[in-house]
C-alpha cells in the first residue's frame, strides 16, 4: 500500500477526539471568585449610592416647559419587576442552555460540569451588570436631567410664579413624594433600557454560541423574542413618561456595548476551551487537539499520522 493510499485511509478513519469531562474546579478558582466579588461589590455600591444620595446638583428647567409637565403614573415595568427578571431569567436561561449542550447519555459528571459552567457564565453576567449599573447611575446623577413628570413629582416652588420659558437654575421641591425628589432628576440615560438590552445581547449571544442541538431558525426565533422583550421595556419607559426618547436610545446603546464587553472579555465569547486554557492549572490537562472553538479541529492529529505513514 502506498503512502498516498495510507494517508487517504487515515483521513477517513481518524475519529474525533472525545472531550474530557469538564473540570468543575476550574469554574470556581479563586482567581475568578475574588475579582467577581470585589468588582461586584464596588459596582453595586456605586449603584446604590447614586440612587439614594444627591451627589451632584441637578439641572435646572424652563418655566412651564410642556416636556416636563406629564403626570406621574405607575410604571408598566417597575424597578422590582426589572430586578427580578434581570436576575432570575438569565439564571434559568443559561442553566437550561448549558444542560442542553450535554448529550442525554453522558455521565452525570458532565452534567454537573455543565451546571458549574452555567454558574460561571451567570457570574460573568452579574459582573457586567454591576459595571453597567455603576456607569449608568454615575451619568444619571452627574447629568441630572429632569424626567417628563418633573413638575408633578417635584412641584418646584420657583415654578409657581415664573415667566414662561424663563430658565430656573436652582429650585426647591415641595411635592408630597419626597422619596421621588432625587429620582425626578435622573432621566438620562434610561437604566431600564440599558439593563434590558444588556440582558438581550448577553443571552442571545450565549444562545448562539452554546446551543448546537437546534437549527439556526429556531435560535433566531428565540433571539427575536428576547429582542422584543427588550424593546417592550424600553418603549414602555417613553409611554409611561419616565424618560425622553433620547434617554432610552442612549440607555439601550450602553446596554448593547456592555453586553458585548461581558461576552467578549468576561466570558471569552462563551468558548469553554478558551476558558480552561486561560487557567494555568488546567491548561496542561487539555490535549492540543481540543484547543479549538468547536472541539472538532483534528488537523494536528491527522498531519502527525500522515507523516508517520509516509515514513
Amino acid at each position: 500500500m502506498s503512502a498516498k493510499t495510507s494517508g487517504t485511509n487515515l483521513l477517513t478513519t481518524v475519529s474525533r477526539p472525545v472531550p474530557k469531562p469538564r473540570n468543575p474546579t476550574a469554574c470556581w478558582h479563586w482567581k475568578r471568585i475574588v475579582p467577581f466579588f470585589i468588582f461586584s461589590i464596588i459596582g453595586w455600591s456605586i449603584f446604590v449610592i447614586c440612587e439614594t444620595m444627591p451627589l451632584f446638583s441637578p439641572q435646572g428647567f424652563f418655566c412651564k416647559d410642556p416636556a416636563l409637565s406629564f403626570k406621574f403614573q405607575k410604571s408598566t415595568v417597575g424597578d422590582l419587576e426589572l430586578f427580578i427578571a434581570g436576575l432570575g431569567l438569565p439564571f434559568i436561561f443559561i442553566m437550561v442552555v448549558e444542560q442542553l449542550t450535554v448529550p442525554l447519555k453522558r455521565e452525570s459528571s458532565m452534567r454537573r460540569g455543565g451546571a458549574n459552567q452555567a454558574l460561571v457564565w451567570y457570574m460573568n453576567y452579574l459582573s457586567g451588570a454591576a459595571l453597567l449599573g455603576a456607569t449608568v447611575n454615575v451619568i444619571k446623577v452627574a447629568y441630572g436631567e429632569p424626567r417628563p413628570h418633573f413638575f408633578d413629582t417635584c412641584k418646584p416652588k420657583e415654578a409657581k410664579n415664573c415667566t414662561e420659558n424663563t430658565y430656573i437654575y436652582k429650585f426647591t421641591c415641595t411635592g408630597k413624594l419626597k422619596s421621588k425628589y432625587l429620582d425626578s432628576n435622573l432621566s438620562f440615560p434610561s437604566g431600564h433600557a440599558a439593563v434590558s438590552f444588556y440582558m438581550f445581547v448577553y443571552l442571545a449571544w450565549h444562545l448562539q454560541k452554546r446551543l448546537k442541538i437546534v437549527c439556526s431558525l429556531s435560535k433566531l426565533w428565540m433571539q427575536t423574542v428576547l429582542f422584543v422583550l427588550a424593546c417592550f421595556v424600553a418603549i414602555s419607559r417613553i409611554t409611561d413618561h419616565r424618560h425622553n426618547w433620547w434617554d432610552v436610545l442612549i440607555g439601550g446603546f450602553f446596554g448593547v456595548v456592555f453586553g458585548g464587553i461581558a461576552v467578549k472579555y468576561l466570558s471569552n465569547n462563551f468558548n469553554w476551551m478558551d476558558y480552561l486554557m486561560s487557567d494555568p492549572e488546567t491548561k496542561p490537562l487539555i490535549s492540543e487537539s481540543l484547543i479549538t472553538e468547536s472541539n472538532h479541529d483534528i488537523k494536528l492529529e491527522i498531519n502527525t499520522k500522515l507523516k508517520m505513514a509516509k515514513n
